[in-house]
């Protein structure tokens, strides 16, 4: 439970937009999506940034304990662990619910409050002693579509983590709770996503570096066949060499890697390339742990 509470929670806490100045200042506040009766369907991008962001905010506040008043903060030892209990304005779970379902739906409210291993001791609501943060820029989070199932809505947002390359991603439920108005009915942390791909292991590289003596296993970077007819692409190809590969950062949720190679061609080639320098870029998707399969090929940047 402790580990799911600190993905769910501690790794979300919003601190760089500077919204947690005052814990009062949000306490009370009800990120709920409202739509004109003649568009309740759509949701921009923008409301599901809002939605999302104001979710973690209150997620934070409880993972803190709530805004407490001085002399209110007070521990206890539970089973041989320290707790606290929450601030007064939310230390019933009456209260606490009610702050919750201003955001999210009662079952994801009850959900979070198990997640979060709250318990109720001697009448108040009480938690584990913990603090905790990351640097999630939330405002500038990228948002994509997944699905729509009935009443629900299915988005994936990618997070960047403080002023580095790095994105956490996330997958964010939307669901109409009336004609009018949405509220998120989950967050799910779903990965950290590095735009550094390591040499030894960018499909890329490995792309070329089997092209003219293993070619199944370029094939094999491919996310799907579509991408690219390997055969056909070396095909006249006599040598090939690696000169550079810059990270030209994200596209969407993926990587651009621009590689400069050398390639000697047969007299009779009849490719794309010419002989001498050139350059492809390649759009790279993180499939897994220190995995990596390339999506598409280009001779020009996918950005443009």
């Amino acid at each position: 439970m402790k580990n799911k509470m600190m993905i769910t929670a501690m790794s979300a806490i919003l601190l760089a937009s500077g919204s947690m100045q005052s814990g009062a200042a949000f306490a009370h506040e009800a990120p709920v999506i409202t739509q004109t009766a003649a568009a309740h369907h759509f949701i921009s991008k923008d409301q599901v940034i809002a939605a999302s962001s104001k979710w973690v905010q209150k997620m934070s506040y409880v993972q803190m304990g709530g805004f407490y008043e001085e002399g209110e903060y007070k521990t206890f030892t539970h089973k041989g662990q320290t707790y606290r209990y929450l601030s007064k304005d939310i230390d019933t779970r009456r209260e606490l619910l009610r702050y919750l379902t201003e955001s999210v739906t009662a079952d994801y409210a009850e959900q979070f409050i198990k997640e979060m291993g709250i318990i109720q001791y001697r009448g108040k609501l009480a938690q584990l002693e913990a603090d905790g943060g990351s640097l999630l820029q939330w405002e500038q989070a990228e948002v994509v579509h997944l699905k729509t199932a009935g009443n629900r809505h299915t988005y994936k947002l990618i997070v960047p983590i403080g002023e580095t390359t790095e994105k956490s991603v996330y997958h964010v439920h939307l669901k109409r709770v009336s004609q009018n108005s949405w509220k998120i009915d989950q967050l799910e942390y779903q990965k950290d996503v590095t735009a550094d791909i390591p040499g030894n292991i960018n499909p890329a590289f490995v792309f070329f570096h089997y092209l003219l003596t293993d070619s199944s296993v370029s094939q094999e970077q491919l996310a799907h066949k579509d991408v690219l007819d390997v055969r056909s692409f070396k095909k006249g190809i006599e040598k090939v060499e690696i000169k550079s590969m810059e990270n030209k950062g994200w596209v969407g949720d993926k990587v651009e890697y621009a590689v400069t190679f050398h390639a000697d061609l047969a007299r009779n080639y009849k490719g794309s390339l010419k002989k001498g320098e050139n350059r492809l870029y390649f759009l790279i998707e993180h499939t897994g742990h220190m995995e990596f399969k390339i999506v598409s090929v280009k001779n020009t940047s996918h950005s443009k």
